[in-house]
């Protein structure tokens, strides 16, 4: 199972004392160093599966196994690390960008200790990668929400973690931060990293993710290749819309037809 970092068998999640099913026998597994994406209309459940993934929710059914990717045959490694990049969260205006990206460290930093030059060294590392480098003193409130995406980015980075779990992480920005931010997820990947992020939009996910998981109203989840999933078919009964993708070299687009 090396090929993979999380594997996931016939797994059920309820709300309400198990009384309304959020989604039922979901079957998948994630390859490591991969983008996957997981799409779906409002409450369909996409946050709801991160923090499932996260160890946050209990599930109902079913199993979720994860193995690091830095593990050999036959061997024990260590714990899968896990980061996560939450939709909302308010951030302190006065705080720094660098002292924001240093609490990314905060789980290697013993109790009573000051961040070391390794911390410090891996900070301006990513905060060059991600291109915030000249925002590091700026405090957070006088930068602008383009910016303070890339930041949060950032302080899950510093984490350096090998599951990096992102929600929603491009929605609402402009096209530029959003091209942006969709070539920094791949540059992650090619990290060794593996990336799971929550999105509405098919051209995002089939921009950047090598699968995906299609979230529907009918409690049931499609996985596999994006390309296999991210159809005509699934994406117009998934948002009870026609919908139509096209494709063009190495880009791809999402037209609505009208209903006839």
């Amino acid at each position: 199972m090396g090929e993979f970092i999380i594997s996931i068998k016939e797994l059920s999640y309820s709300y309400t004392n198990g009384r309304q099913f959020a989604f039922k026998d979901l079957n998948a597994s994630i390859p490591a160093h991969s983008i996957t994406s997981i799409l779906g209309r409002n409450g369909a459940g996409k946050t709801t599966l991160l923090l499932i993934i996260l160890g946050y929710l209990k599930t109902v059914h079913g199993t979720i196994q994860y193995y690091n990717p830095k593990s050999t045959e036959g061997q024990k490694g260590e714990i899968l690390q896990i980061a996560y990049l939450p939709q909302v969260e308010t951030a302190p205006e006065a705080m720094s960008v660098y002292d924001y990206l240093l609490m990314g460290r905060i789980p290697y930093i013993s109790p009573f200790m000051q961040p070391n030059k390794k911390d410090t060294n891996i900070v301006n590392n990513y905060a060059k990668i991600i291109e915030i480098d000249h925002l590091l003193e700026y405090p957070l409130g006088k930068i602008s929400g383009g910016e303070l995406q890339r930041v949060r980015f950032g302080r899950a980075l510093v984490q350096e973690s090998d599951l990096i779990l992102l929600d929603e992480p491009i929605t609402h920005l402009d096209l530029n931060a959003k091209q942006t931010m969709m070539r920094l997820i791949k540059y992650l990947k090619s990290l060794g990293k593996t990336i799971i992020f929550t999105t509405h939009d098919p051209v995002e996910a089939l921009e950047i993710a090598d699968h995906a998981l299609l979230v529907s109203n009918d409690h049931k989840i499609k996985f596999g290749k994006a390309t296999d999933i991210l159809t005509d078919k699934n994406l117009s009964d998934c948002f009870d819309l026609p919908i139509r993708i096209l494709f063009s070299g190495n880009s791809f687009g999402c037209i609505v037809e009208k209903r006839t």
